[in-house]
This record gives structure tokens, sequence and C-alpha cells, in this order.
């Protein structure tokens, strides 16, 4: 057992053993592993609101075909030892799902309008892979107010230049030097938990040119420079 607090504040070995016997040591872990300290269970609990958040075939680092489901509507903690995967499969998860819409579409001859709304295809699919929307949802849905709405309440990109929201037609076709923003984002209100990702793009004739590229944007490489200090 390694303590006695956390990061700087730990270091060293505080008990050791089986489990009877750091049960047995004057350490925090074995306190509560003897019952002399204890989290008093709440008399009621939240009953969440019946859905349920689902990941399936997490592949993630140490993740190996992974389904999981968490209650939305309720706090639902996810324990393990480090470097299980916890990450990988709350987080990680939700962000994947938000990269893979990130450049999608944005070609000349498309305009806002249609690339949005291709956009909402891909993410409706998403939320269903997720366990948030049901075919039933999209199924009942109103066409004026589709049912990705709900987790995807904003557009995905506007124009980019002397202004940080430039103002340009909806309907006009795009071309090769036009800049636009590509921000996707999914929005669990339920947990409080939302993931947006933003890059900056050049339209041209062949694949958009990601002027963000070099700045980091996956969870690795964002803790990586937090390490660093």
């Amino acid at each position: 057992d390694m303590g006695p607090g956390a990061g700087a504040h730990g270091g060293e070995v505080v008990a050791k053993g089986t489990p009877s016997e750091v049960a047995a040591s004057d350490s925090l872990t074995g306190r509560y592993l003897s019952g002399r300290r204890a989290v008093p269970i709440p008399a009621t609990r939240r009953k969440g609101n019946g859905r349920s958040l689902t990941v399936r075939g997490a592949r993630t680092n140490n993740l190996k075909n992974i389904d999981a489901s968490f209650p939305l509507g309720a706090l639902t903690c996810v324990a393990g030892v480090s470097g299980g995967g916890k990450s990988s499969l709350v987080i990680e998860t939700l962000y994947k799902a938000a990269v893979r819409l990130r450049l999608a579409l944005l070609r000349p001859g498309a305009n806002l309008k249609d690339y949005q709304e291709e956009v909402g295809k891909m993410m409706t699919s998403e939320l269903i892979g997720l366990g948030l929307l049901t075919a039933k949802d999209v199924a009942a849905q109103d066409p004026k107010s589709p049912a990705y709405r709900k987790y995807f309440m904003h557009g995905t990109s506007h124009h980019l230049g002397l202004d940080v929201h430039d103002v340009g037609p909806r309907y006009r076709k795009l071309e090769p030097g036009m800049v636009f923003t590509v921000e996707p984002g999914i929005y669990i209100r339920e947990e409080g938990i939302g993931v947006r990702l933003e890059d900056d793009v050049v339209v041209t004739d062949n694949e958009p040119v990601n002027l963000m590229a070099n700045i980091p944007i996956a969870p690795d490489e964002i803790e990586a420079l937090i390490h660093e200090g």
C-alpha cells in the first residue's frame, strides 16, 4: 500500500503483506479494509432515468473488445487498477466518435446546409452506437428537429475569416481556398459530460488542409504535455 497521501504527498510503502495483514496496519487502506473507517451508504439513491450509454467492442489501449453499459441520470463510478482502461472506456469512446466527424465531407461543390445534414446522419449513427439514441427515436423524429440534436445541438462549421465567426451564405458551394471551422460535439446533459473538438480547415481540390494539425487534441497528447509541466 503506497502513501501516505497521493501524488507528491506519497511515494512511501505504508503497508505490505496479505489483505489481512494490510487490514491490521494503520494505513488508510487498512482502516477501510478492517472496517475501522467506512463510507456510509446513502439511505436513498438516484434511480436514474432508465436509459443507458452502451459501448460495444471497445478496443482502445488495454481494452480488448469490451462491451459495457452505463446508467444515465445517476452517479456512476468506473474503478479499477492503474492502466486497466478506465479513461479509455469512459472518455476516449466519446472522443473517438467525435473525431470521426471532424473533417467529413468538407469538399468543393458541397454547401454548409447539405454538409450539416450529412454530418447529422453520421452523428445519428454514432449516437445509436453509443446507446444514446435508438432506431425508434430516429423513426419518430421531427425532420425539423432531428433526434441527434438532443446531444449535438449546434452547427458543425461556420466560415472563418477576419472575424472568428465570419458571415457567409449557407447555400454557396464550397470552393478551394475557403476556410471553415469543424467542431462536432457530443453532450450528455444527464451526466454533465461533453466532448467538443474544433479544427480550422482550408478547402482544397483534394483533401482539406487542417490548419491545427500540429496542435495536440488527443487525450494522450494532452496528458503528455501536462506531465511535462
